[in-house]
């Protein structure tokens, strides 16, 4: 599907030019120790305030370019710590 296609691109080229300012605006070392779902909780926060800023609105694709940092995040801090890749958490079940 073309769409799709074109959605992962502009996803990719979001995450690459968010990335900084949401590292600008995380506490790095309290990042590196976090459990995944608080990772991912805080890193969405800033993404959709980055959105808010930028296009008035978070829209869908905050979601995706929220998932796509956490997830280099979490592969950088495992690959430094030797441990395996952690996956994202399951859509729609809050504990």
């Amino acid at each position: 599907m073309a769409g799709g296609t074109n959605q992962v691109g502009t996803t990719e080229s979001l995450k690459e030019r968010f990335e900084p300012m949401v590292l600008e605006r995380l506490d790095l070392a309290g990042v590196a120790v976090l459990p995944r779902d608080e990772l991912y909780i805080q890193v969405g926060e800033v993404v959709r305030e980055l959105f808010a800023e930028e296009r008035g609105q978070p829209g869908p694709l905050a979601v995706d370019v929220a998932k796509l940092l956490v997830d280099e995040m979490l592969d950088r801090r495992n690959k430094r710590s030797g441990g395996a890749r952690m996956s994202p958490p399951e859509s729609g079940k809050r504990s």
